[in-house]
């Protein structure tokens, strides 16, 4: 009986070991091999481990396949002095593809989870990613013209880098973060030496962006849809137009108003200029025909000002392999600034444009599990392209 009972138990370890060779070691290694030895089998696995980790899936094994990358702070050269940077790479002393990201109006900086966490997976999928803020932007909701320029001199420095390849950089962005490095990569000084863009929720041109908020409509290929911009597409709008006041007392009112929140004294609105009440109306929602006729009213040297940073009249410099992501419902930036940017580019081989259902804006949303399936999906689609010059 003892006999019999070790035979039975060996013949079951015997049984279970084959099945475990056959249908998961043997499946395991051949995947493995095809990881290393096949480039682009070794792209689209490093894509979904990436795409996991940024959508936050249940499951997360970047970690468990790459090393652990480090993430320090860069200060290098710019326009009025020294900028600082935080920069994430994989220390093995390899020149890697790198990406330059400008993170837009990020409230809480390059420490925000959100930024960090996103720093790390870019590091772990191959690239070395330099993460630019601009304080004005992210604490005052205030675009710099200067902000593109400050780009191109971090695009420099990020290139001229050891640990870096510069035949295999790009530069990028977040909403206006992305309209940023639109134009920083159209620049003369980088043009030819920018590999790819990569701009998700960007604007494409202010004075447009500017009369959609203000009339809380958008025009989609000659027809207008309701829409209505988030608070901080507002707030970015009156810090730029109260701008344009000359009279300082008068700025201080309708910033503590439209910026932080203050309510008005019940008269205070009777005395503004003419300035003053254009700036109100903009904010406050008109028409569509009166909101571009009030823009035309405000200084040639504001709307130029505008001008100058929006991708609108910076395309034709654009040599860079370009790829572009929005969110259908977004509602700091129209899905129709990005749709009218590609189309003025048109078509180019290696340009790519994908749109979402459930990003909200440049992060991640909620959905169920078939939302979250497709926005996978298109998300692993999109990065495949990028993932591929770094592995």
């Amino acid at each position: 009986m003892k006999r019999k009972l070790t035979r039975f138990v060996q013949r079951a370890l015997y049984s279970a070991l084959y099945v475990s060779l056959k249908y998961i070691a043997v499946p395991v290694a051949l995947l493995a091999i095809l990881v290393i030895v096949i480039p682009q089998a070794r792209a689209g696995f490093h894509t979904l481990l990436f795409v996991a980790e940024t959508l936050d899936a249940p499951v997360q094994p970047q970690s468990w396949f790459t090393r652990e990358p480090v993430r320090y702070e860069s200060v290098y050269g710019s326009l009025d002095g020294a900028e600082v940077a935080d920069v994430y790479r994989l220390s093995d002393g390899k020149p890697r593809a790198a990406v330059l990201l400008s993170v837009g109006a990020a409230q809480k900086g390059l420490d925000d989870p959100a930024i960090t966490d996103f720093g790390y997976a870019l590091s772990r999928a191959g690239f070395v990613a330099m993460l630019h803020w601009s304080p004005p932007l992210g604490r005052d909701s205030d675009m710099q013209p200067e902000d593109p320029a400050k780009l191109v001199r971090a695009f420099e420095y990020l290139a001229a880098q050891d640990y870096v390849a510069p035949e295999r950089t790009g530069i990028g962005g977040f909403s206006v973060g992305g309209s940023f490095a639109i134009v920083a990569a159209a620049d003369e000084r980088i043009a030819d030496a920018v590999r790819f863009i990569n701009a998700f929720g960007s604007h494409y041109d202010l004075e447009t962006l500017v009369v959609q908020a203000a009339s809380r409509s958008v025009d989609d290929d000659g027809e207008q849809a309701p829409w209505e911009p988030h608070s901080l597409t507002l707030r970015i709008l009156a810090h730029e137009l109260i701008e344009t006041l000359e009279d300082d007392a008068e700025a201080e009112l309708l910033s503590g108003h439209y910026v932080d929140g203050e309510d008005f004294a019940p008269d205070a609105l009777q005395a503004l200029s003419e300035r003053g009440h254009t700036v109100v109306r903009l904010l406050d929602g008109v028409s569509r025909s009166e909101a571009e006729r009030l823009y035309s009213t405000l200084p040639q040297d504001f709307r130029d000002g505008l001008a100058g940073i929006s991708p609108s009249n910076h395309v034709e410099g654009i040599r860079a392999r370009l790829l572009v992501m929005h969110d259908r419902d977004d509602r700091h930036v129209p899905v129709t600034e990005s749709r009218r940017l590609v189309q003025a580019v048109g078509e180019r081989e290696g340009d790519r444009y994908t749109e979402f259902r459930s990003f909200s804006h440049t992060l991640p949303g909620e959905g169920n599990l078939l939302d979250r399936l497709a926005q996978a999906f298109r998300l692993s689609r999109h990065m495949y392209g990028l993932i591929r010059i770094a592995r």
